[in-house]
Parts: C-alpha cells; sequence; structure tokens
C-alpha cells in the first residue's frame, strides 16, 4: 500500500492556510511551491506523479482554499520524495510507491530559498546525475516543448501518407526546401536521411520514422529517464572496454584513463545488439566463422540454391559434424530452413566475415567483438550493419593495447609478426591462434541513448590526452526508450 503523509494539520477555529496569506490569496511561498509542482520536469520527474493545475488558479471559497492547499501540500511532498528517491521502482516498468518522511512537513518549509536548498540536498550526488540535470534544464528552456508532429506510418504500411506527413514534419523541424524547387517527397526525405546521418532510401524506415516523430518534450522525457537510470549507475572498475550500442563507439578505460577509443559497427534492427556484462579472456587470431543456423538457412541457403560456387566463392565449407561434406553430393533442393542436417562454416582469411582477429568473452547470445572485410562501413555515421556481433575498427590496433596492458608474454612486436606471415608459406587456417589473457577484462555491452561521454580536450605526446565528459543525445536505433517513455509520461502532460 501507498504510504503517504497527509498533512492534517489544519484546525476548525482558524482560516489560516500553510500557502495562503490573509488576504486568502496565495502568499510568494505558495506561488513558489506551485511553480515548482507545477513544472516536476524541472527535476526529470513525470508531472503526472505530482501535480497538475492552472497557475492562475483562484480559490474564492474557503473550502477551496482548504482543499487547494492539502493538494499543493502533497505535490510538494511527492516531489521531494520522487527528487530523493526516484519515479521508478529500480528502474522496472512501474513505478515506485511514495515513502513520504514525516521528518519532512509543509510546515517545515518557510521561504523559497529554504525549498531551493532542500530540493538540492536531497538530490543525488552522482556527477552524471548532475550533468543529465543541467542539460535537462537547458533543453527546456530552449527547445519549443509545444511542438506538435504528425504520425509518420512506416513506407510499407502506407507509403502515399508515410511521405505526405514526413514532409510537413520535417517542415515543422525547420528543414526548407525552397531552393529545391524540383525536389519530390522522395527527395526531401532523402536529403533528411543524409542530414541525421542514417541510410539515404527515401523511404520512412523505423529509425527515421522515430527521428520525424520526436518532439522536444519526447526528447525532454528521454533525458528524465537517463538521470532517473543515473541514480542507479554501476561503479566501473579500473580497466574494462565499454560499448554503447547506439553511440557505435567502444572505449577501453585502464586505470580510469582512457587508452584507447574504437568506432564499432552493431546490429542492424531486428538483429540486435544486446546488453552484456562479462570479461574478455582471449584473442583469437585467423578466426574461423561457425554460420549461425539462421543465417545459414534464411539468408546463404537461397544463394547457394541459385549458385552452387557460392560455397568456394565466399570460402565456405559444409559440414555434418566433424566431417566436411562435397556439396555437389547434396540434393539442395529439397532443404529449407526446416530441414537443413548441415553446418556451414567459413574458412579463416581475408574473405572470412570475422575479418583476421576476434574477441571472445563469455555471454549466452554467442556474440563478440571481431575484425570485418567490409571497412567502408566505418565511414558512415549510423553503423548498424551486423547480425549482433560488434565488429571493431582497427581491431590490431586494440588487441596490441591489450596484450600490452596485460603485460602478455605474446608481446605487441610478436603479433605484428604472426599476423603478416606470408600465407603462401603458411596456410590461413594453420595460423590460426588463442592468446588468453593473464587476467581477463570486464566487458560491458550498453545502450544509452542518452550519455554522458569522454571528448577529447588536449593531446600530449609524453602523457595521456586530456578529456572532458559532455551530455550527448543518440538516436533510439532500436526503440527500445520507446515503451519506457510511455509507461512513465503521459502524453498529455501539458506543463513543463
Amino acid at each position: 500500500m501507498t504510504k503517504i503523509f497527509c498533512p492534517i494539520y489544519i484546525k476548525k477555529t482558524t482560516s489560516n492556510r500553510i500557502f495562503f496569506a490573509q488576504n486568502q490569496q496565495l502568499s510568494v511561498l505558495g506561488q513558489a511551491v506551485l511553480s515548482e509542482v507545477n513544472h516536476a520536469m524541472w527535476y526529470g520527474i513525470p508531472q503526472r506523479r505530482v501535480f497538475t493545475t492552472d497557475t492562475n488558479f483562484i480559490a474564492t471559497k474557503k473550502n477551496e482554499r482548504l482543499k487547494f492547499d492539502i493538494q499543493l501540500s502533497m505535490g510538494i511532498l511527492r516531489l521531494l520524495d520522487d527528487v530523493q528517491n526516484g519515479f521508478s521502482d529500480s528502474l522496472r516498468l512501474r513505478s515506485r510507491p511514495f515513502s513520504l518522511s514525516r521528518k519532512i512537513s509543509p510546515n517545515n518549509i518557510q521561504s523559497k530559498a529554504q525549498l531551493d536548498t532542500l530540493l538540492a540536498q536531497i538530490s543525488p550526488k552522482n556527477e552524471h546525475y548532475q550533468q543529465l540535470s543541467a542539460f535537462l534544464r537547458a533543453h527546456l528552456d530552449t527547445a519549443n516543448m509545444k511542438m506538435k508532429l504528425l504520425p509518420v506510418p512506416l513506407t510499407k504500411e502506407d507509403s502515399l501518407l508515410a511521405l505526405q506527413n514526413a514532409v510537413k514534419n520535417m517542415e515543422t523541424l525547420g528543414y526548407s526546401f525552397e531552393k529545391y524547387p524540383t525536389w519530390n517527397a522522395v527527395d526531401k526525405v532523402k536529403f533528411y536521411q543524409r542530414s541525421i546521418g542514417v541510410k539515404t532510401t527515401g523511404k520512412i524506415d523505423a529509425v527515421t520514422q522515430f527521428q520525424l516523430e520526436e518532439t522536444p518534450r519526447n526528447i525532454a522525457e528521454r533525458i528524465a529517464w537517463y538521470m532517473e537510470r543515473a541514480r542507479y549507475e554501476k561503479k566501473y572498475p579500473k580497466s574494462y572496454l565499454r560499448v554503447n550500442i547506439p553511440e557505435f563507439q567502444l572505449y577501453y578505460f585502464n586505470d580510469d584513463t582512457i587508452a584507447t577509443i574504437h568506432k564499432v559497427i552493431v546490429g542492424k534492427f531486428g538483429h540486435f545488439t544486446p546488453e552484456v556484462s562479462s570479461h574478455l579472456f582471449r584473442i583469437q587470431l585467423f578466426p574461423y566463422w561457425n554460420v549461425p543456423y539462421k543465417i545459414a538457412t534464411q539468408e546463404m541457403l537461397p544463394e547457394i540454391k541459385k549458385n552452387e560456387k557460392y560455397l568456394a566463392k565466399n570460402s565456405l565449407v559444409l559440414m555434418r559434424g566433424d566431417k566436411v561434406i562435397d556439396p555437389k553430393k547434396v540434393r539442395w533442393k529439397k532443404l529449407n530452413k526446416k530441414n537443413f542436417p548441415y553446418k556451414i562454416r567459413q574458412m579463416p582469411g581475408p574473405k572470412n566475415s570475422l575479418g583476421i582477429i576476434r574477441f571472445d568473452f563469455w555471454n549466452k547470445f554467442d556474440v563478440y567483438l571481431h575484425d570485418t572485410p567490409s571497412k567502408w562501413y566505418f565511414k558512415t555515421a549510423t553503423r548498424d550493419y551486423s547480425h549482433g556481433c560488434v565488429r571493431t575498427q582497427d581491431p590490431l590496433e586494440l588487441a596490441k593495447k591489450i596484450l600490452e596492458i596485460d603485460k602478455n608474454k605474446l608481446l605487441p612486436d610478436s603479433l605484428d609478426s604472426l599476423m603478416h606471415l606470408v600465407p603462401d608459406t603458411i596456410p590461413y587456417e594453420r595460423r590460426q591462434r588463442f592468446i588468453k589473457l593473464k587476467k581477463s577484462v570486464p566487458i560491458f555491452l550498453e545502450y544509452r541513448t542518452v550519455a554522458v561521454e569522454p571528448v577529447l580536450k588536449k593531446e600530449h605526446e609524453d602523457k595521456p590526452d586530456e578529456y572532458e565528459e559532455k551530455v550527448f543525445l543518440f538516436k533510439d536505433i532500436y526503440r527500445k526508450d520507446e515503451p519506457i517513455i510511455r509507461c512513465f509520461f503521459e502524453k498529455n502532460d501539458k506543463n513543463t
């Protein structure tokens, strides 16, 4: 049962109220409290949890003043409780019951300065929460919180309406096409997609749809949710790897200093890269790729049926158990995704989808960091192209840095030698090597669309580079924030 301290403090013999002056109007303190409880989003709190009323409300009758005074008292107590303890039930998709302390009473708040001091005292003190809080305030102060955008269907749902509403929303968001009078709606969508760094198709996909429908209020709600998450932020170890999936970036920290940063490619929509906390324990050179059953049957099998040379062309071998099968002896027409008693393995080498190096860490999803032969993807801004694994730019440099910090017996120079042996002398499959780390490295695959991340401030030759932290907004590429926002924030909240 929700425990709420209801201040029954008004005696029948007096007309005094906490937030009303002797002239029966809201006092200066009452006006300040009304402003605070009507703008819960200033503190990253869903408005519906606290209080909502017209700021011009006038209580003309005694019983109205009594009721309003109690409501205002309850509102400020709820706001104080949520600022101190958060609004979610330990980040689960349900609201936290109120647990108001009897130590805090509206009677103890005598001035706006005292209220401001109390709110500052009970706010979380961790640095990321404070940075997000300041970022939210700046957004609320500058953005048009009353902006309305039209729903934009996916192209496959209603292609005509999708283009019509997309163009209208672009214009609402400030895009002008007066310089391009010959452009049609598809051209305008392509222009928008280029501007936000997503695939330029001219079609409304899930990511484009999200960007076109997200209002400044939605952005504020996203920031507020990540403020809530910051309350429960874990303390990272001194040395660890961290990938922020929607940022497409990998950070390697050692002794609280950035050792190296790498661009990454993550899973595309429908093939999500999972959130994982694990330990990287091994590096593989020239790995085999055991093709997942789903990819083998849904993507490769149709290609093999069209052309049996597909396997050889892509350095793929067909296996049953541990035995290699001659593809010419297989009746391919009888095989389908429900009837495929084989495994497909890709041999080590430059055509291997894992590239020439792979980083292993324990997880139930069978994902890992690895190289890729498709380097050009790293030139794109929105890098969601994989089947779930994390492809890493400059993986050899990452491996050398890991081995250097690990003080591994295989020195970085030795790694170079192993990687650059002449293939004609030693076949790729005979060059496979497993390098076990002396000490496993914690690794975190995270999903944060609002994040405090390091930015290079000053480079140094003789000591580590200097970084400063800033707040960034990233695209919700998997639409994971959307159900959370719906759960906690009402769409019809009008006050900011």
